[in-house]
This record gives structure tokens, C-alpha cells and sequence, in this order.
């Protein structure tokens, strides 16, 4: 990496200089003060590299400046009140950075800003009510650091606003129904806070809405506006995990460009309104988790562009209608926890179907056969399903009580649950649309309700936090997916007693959601004491992470490499290892819940030892074995497979 002063000296001194652009490269060090004194600079862009220290507050120096892009760095704080003499600036991106420092309080004074970018950092405080003072916004971009207090109504005089973003923040009260004024805006994001009361009518005046109305995850209470049903080029709504009530507004059927609706996780009563029979662009449907009852509405089969329906955990009743398994592009559809009846149609071998929980369905699907009915209905010659029910309980019973040895087991390990057939269909359809990876994941937890991992507890502000905004001093590992983090979690964390790291997936790998699934693959029945346990997951927007056991003595080539070690293994100590390292190889290598796993990346790095030194095998791509020929492509690595 070449130090940002080595490419930067050649502008000292060059008063005529109006452009610095060093994007995008592996420039380290801190960004030289001179910079400030050049008279003619207008753009400084220095996204994209490793540059460190402090915000060069400086940079307003230079009276002509327009724009300044130091995103993606490891730049950190305070931001100073030099940032009023840049009275010029259109520019300000900041994000993903280090800065832990207050929000700026003279932001006002760049009357000529239009973007402003801060995302992804650890800013802290209240936006001041003058930020309605730069007229000329169009972009204000806050999401993922610590902000508090309300969002001040005077922002709904920015009148040229096209993208609001305040989610996950920390941000109370209430939603101004000021921000109805903003008639040019595009993009509206406040999920992720504490925001509580009704959901303004006003915003039914955003008609100008195209990319996402997301109020999802706050506190808001009443029903969802029927003036919503105007913003009819919005493409993604989202209320979802909220306290709403009442009835979901027919109206929402006007939204013909909407591909997203989600109001799961609320009060909701009442049917899925006719009305939505328009809905023709929609892709993904989450109702779960409401008070919703009454007949699955036949206008879900008009809806042709469905991939996505999850209707789960409500009170629907009467028969699944035969148009939903006529849907073509349907990947996925959730109706367990209801109460629903009759036979199941017949949906492609392509589509997963969660029902469970809806005691009175039959077919196929079901492994509970439909009543026989006869043309003269003589239940002489019919059965109805409580008759075939209880005949299948019997036979049940029968079977139990040859298993009653055997059951313990499979109760303890959770294979009651575990069904990798729908887990394979899972990888493929989340492979085809990545949205759907957290629907699926959370699925599969019915599976296997020991893998605590899959409840998310730890949330990304908590992550960043542990691993100090992932310093690179918290690196202790790399790879062409990933990179290892060190973290220090908070006294409220579930495995504070634990060794835990950091997995981050790279947000720019092609092929980091298909990774992600082999390696929460090892997620289920794990249970060896020589292979680690991945302790926890955690999303959010594009961020990927696992969290992953690690061990106090650190790693096996410590100890075999190293001239300057405190303790020595002895032979017989690294016959053990070996054993044990073999005992954890072989039990990834058999037939393991259905599938054969193959470690990739075995190699003294990759075996941690405990307070015992007993080994455990970490760093597994959990790969399977009918993959091995695109591993190999894909990785251009030497992979250890079992020999059998």
C-alpha cells in the first residue's frame, strides 16, 4: 500500500490544481494539511481506500471547494466548525468511516449542499431544526450511526429533497407530518427507530415515491393511512414489526408499481381486501404474524409476479385457493399457523410450501390422504378426515412404540424438525432472489430450534460496536470472502462467557449469499466437541455476518511454528490433537443430516485450542460434495477431502 503523501506531494504548491482523484486504490496514511491551502481546489475524492487519522477539517480552507468524497476509509473524528467556511460545498460523503463524534452543528451554513452523506458511522446527537437552512438539498443520508431525539419538522421545508434516509438510528417520537410537503421525494427510510403514534395521512401527497416508503421496526400504532394508496410508483412498502391495527386499506391495491409489501408483525385485523387483485407487479407478500381471518382471498392468484407469499401465524380458514398453485414465478409460500382445511393443491416441485400448525389439510403434500367421496356420498364409502386422521394416528402409535428406544435421541439432536430436502430448495430459490435469504433462514429455525443462531439476536450496531467499527487493530484473519474480526461484546450479550469472532462478509463478493448459505449450513446438529459451533447471525441492508466460537489458546501453528513459545506440546499432546483433528474430519465426512461435507482450508491455522488444549477444526467452507468441481473452480485452491 503506498502512503496517500506519496501521490498527494506532487500537489503542493500547484496553485492552479482544481481536482484531486484517488479513488478506489489501497492508499494508506492521513490526508496531508496542505490540501487545504491549494486556492483553486474544487473536488477532493478519496473514496474507496485505507486513509486514516483525523478529518481534515482543514480542507474548508480552500475557498473554492465543491465536493468532497472520503467514503469508505478509516477516517475518524471530530468534524469542527471549519466545515462553515466551505460555503461553496454541493458535495459531502462521509460514508462508512470511523467517526464517532457529534453531529455537525453548523451544517446549516452550506447553503449550497445537496448531498449529504453520513452513513454507516457513529455520529451521535440531534439533527438541529435549521437544517431546513440549506434549501438546495436533495439527498440527506443519516442511516446506521447513534442519532437521538425527534426528527425535526422544519426538514419538510427542504423542498427539493429527493432521498430521506434516518433508519437505524435511535431517533423517538413523532413522524412530522411536515415531510408530506416533500413533493420531489423519491426514497423514504426511517425503519430501525423508536418512532412511535400514527403514521401520518400526509404522506399520501408523496406521489413523486419510487424507490421505498419503510417504517418498519418502530413503535407506531392506528391504521396504515388509505391516502397511501396515491403513491401508486412506490416500489417497496414496508410497516412491518410496528403495533398497527385495523384493516390493511383496500386502497393499497391503486400502488400498481409496488413489487414489495410487508406489514408483518403487527395488530392487523380483518380479510386481504379484494381491491388487491391490481397488484399485478408484486413479488413479495408478508402478512405473517397479525390478527388477519376469514377465507384466503382469490385475488393472491392475480397476482402473477409473486416469487413470495407468507401468510403464516394468522387465522385464515376454509381452502387454500387452486389459483396460488397456479402462480408462476412462486418460490415460496408460507401458510403454517393457521386454520386452514381441505386438500392441498398441487404446487410445483419448484415452490416451498410451509404448512404446519393447520391441523384439518390433506393431500399428498400432507402425507394425510383426502376423504374418498362417492357419487352417492354414502359415508359407507367415504371418510371423512377425522376418520383418516385417526387411522394414521394409530399407525403412528404403532410405529412409536418400536422407536420409543430411539426417539430420546432424535428429540435431543432436533431432527424431528430438520428436512434438507427443502433446505436445498431453499439455497436454490434464495440464490435466484437474494431478498429472500432472511425469510428462509428464519424458517429454518422451526427446523432446528437448537440453533440458536438463527434467531439473530445481535444486531449490527451491537457487531460494529464489539469490534471497535472493525478497526483493522481487530483483524486477525483474511480471505477472498471474508474478513476476521476480534470482538469485545457488551455485558448483555448471550455468549459473553464465549470466545466469540467475526466472520464480515465482503459486501462486494458476487457470490457472498450463496457462501453465506454454506456456511450456515454448519448450523445444523453440530454436536462434536472437535469442530466449532457457529455461536450467531446477524443482517442488515447489505451487511452479512457470522458470528463464530473461538478458542483462549489461539491456533495450532502457534504452537508449531513458533520459536518463541511459552508452551511446548509434547509428542504425545500432538498425537492427541491429531486424533482428535481426525475424529472431527470424519465426522464432517460422513453422511452427515443428508449430505457429505468437505473442510477446503484444513491447515494448523484453522485448529484452535481450547483452555485444554483439546483441538477444535474452525474455518470450514462447509462445502458439499456434489459442489466439489465449481469449488475447486471458484476457490483456485488445493481443497482436503476425505479419501473415501
Amino acid at each position: 500500500m503506498a502512503p496517500i503523501l506519496a501521490h498527494a506531494s506532487i500537489a503542493q504548491g500547484n496553485s492552479g490544481l482544481e481536482t484531486i482523484d484517488l479513488s478506489n486504490n489501497t492508499i494508506q496514511g492521513a490526508i496531508p494539511k496542505f490540501l487545504g491551502h491549494l486556492p483553486n481546489l474544487q473536488l477532493v475524492a478519496i473514496k474507496g481506500n485505507r486513509i486514516s487519522g483525523l478529518f481534515p477539517n482543514n480542507l474548508c480552507n480552500a475557498p473554492r471547494l465543491r465536493s468532497i468524497d472520503s467514503s469508505n476509509n478509516l477516517l475518524i473524528g471530530p468534524l469542527t466548525d471549519d466545515l462553515r467556511n466551505c460555503s461553496l460545498l454541493e458535495t459531502l460523503n462521509l460514508e462508512r468511516n470511523r467517526l464517532a463524534t457529534n453531529f455537525p452543528r453548523r451544517l446549516s451554513s452550506l447553503r449550497s449542499l445537496h448531498y449529504f452523506n453520513i452513513a454507516y458511522n457513529m455520529f451521535k446527537g440531534q439533527i438541529p431544526s435549521d437544517v431546513s437552512d440549506i434549501v438546495e438539498l436533495t439527498e440527506f443520508i443519516v442511516q446506521n450511526n447513534l442519532l437521538t431525539g425527534t426528527l425535526p419538522s422544519s426538514i419538510g421545508r427542504c423542498r427539493y429533497l429527493s432521498n430521506l434516509d434516518v433508519s437505524s438510528n435511535k431517533f423517538s417520537g413523532y413522524i412530522p407530518s411536515s415531510l408530506g410537503n416533500l413533493i420531489l421525494l423519491e426514497d423514504l427510510q426511517l425503519a430501525n427507530n423508536s418512532f412511535q403514534g400514527n403514521i401520518p395521512n400526509e404522506l399520501g401527497a408523496l406521489t413523486s415515491l419510487k424507490a421505498r416508503l419503510d417504517l418498519s421496526q418502530n413503535r407506531l400504532i392506528g391504521e396504515i393511512p388509505a391516502t397511501l394508496g396515491n403513491l401508486n410508483m412506490v416500489t417497496v412498502m414496508n410497516f412491518s414489526n410496528n403495533l398497527l391495527s385495523g384493516q390493511v386499506p383496500e386502497s393499497i391495491g391503486s400502488c400498481s408499481s409496488l413489487r414489495e409489501l410487508s406489514v408483518a408483525d403487527n395488530l392487523i385485523t380483518g380479510h386481504i381486501p379484494e381491491g388487491w387483485v391490481s397488484l399485478t407487479s408484486l413479488e413479495s407478500l408478508n402478512l405473517s404474524r397479525n390478527k388477519l381471518y376469514g377465507n384466503l382471498s382469490s385475488s393472491l392468484g392475480y397476482m402473477v409476479a409473486l416469487t413470495m407469499i407468507d401468510l403464516s401465524h394468522n387465522s385464515f380458514s376454509g381452502e387454500i385457493p387452486d389459483l396460488l398453485s397456479a402462480l408462476p414465478r412462486l418460490h415460496l409460500i408460507d401458510l403454517s399457523g393457521n386454520s386452514l382445511q381441505g386438500a392441498v393443491p398441487n404446487f410445483s416441485s419448484q415452490t416451498i410450501v410451509f404448512l404446519s400448525g393447520n391441523k384439518d389439510l390433506c393431500g399428498d403434500i400432507t402425507d394425510i390422504p383426502c376423504p374418498v367421496i362417492t357419487q352417492t356420498g354414502s359415508s359407507e364409502h367415504s371418510l371423512s378426515i377425522s376418520d383418516v386422521v385417526a387411522e394414521n394416528v394409530g399407525i403412528g402409535l404403532s410405529i412409536f412404540a418400536v422407536f420409543t428406544v430411539i426417539f430420546p435421541v432424535l428429540w435431543i439432536t432436533g431432527y424431528r424438525h430438520f428436512q434438507p430436502d427443502k433446505y436445498d430448495a431453499m439455497i436454490d430459490a434464495i440464490q435466484t432472489h437474494p431478498p429472500r435469504l432472511i425469510v428462509c433462514l428464519r424458517k429454518l429455525s422451526k427446523w432446528c430450534p437448537k440453533c440458536v443462531c438463527l434467531r439473530e439476536r445481535i444486531t449490527n450496531q451491537v457487531v460494529r460496536a464489539a469490534t471497535n467499527g472493525f478497526s483493522d487493530a481487530n483483524i486477525i484473519g483474511t480471505g477472498k470472502k471474508f474478513m476476521v474480526y476480534s470482538a469485545v461484546w457488551p455485558s448483555e450479550t448471550p455468549f459473553l462467557e464465549k470466545k466469540v469472532v467475526v466472520k464480515r462478509l465482503q459486501p462486494s463478493h458476487e457470490n457472498r449469499i450463496p457462501y453465506f448459505l454454506q456456511q450456515t449450513r454448519a448450523l445444523f446438529h453440530v454436536q462434536h466437541s472437535n469442530v466449532v459451533r457457529i455461536v450467531d447471525w446477524c443482517s442488515q441492508s447489505e451487511e452479512l455476518f457470522v458470528l463464530v466460537g473461538s478458542n483462549v489458546n489461539g491456533s495450532l501453528d502457534y504452537y508449531l511454528y513458533n520459536a518463541d513459545i511459552v508452551v511446548y506440546l509434547g509428542w504425545e499432546q500432538r498425537l492427541k490433537i491429531a486424533l482428535n483433528v481426525a475424529n472431527g474430519l470424519s465426522y464432517l465426512h460422513k453422511k452427515w443430516w443428508g449430505t457429505r461435507v468437505i473442510h477446503c482450508n484444513l491447515q494448523p491455522s484453522n485448529v484452535l485450542l481450547d483452555e485444554n488444549f483439546e483441538p477444535q477444526i474452525s474455518g470450514l467452507r462447509y462445502c458439499l460434495r456434489s459442489n466439489l468441481k465449481n469449488l475447486v473452480h471458484e476457490e483456485s485452491e488445493a481443497c482436503y477431502m476425505s479419501p473415501g
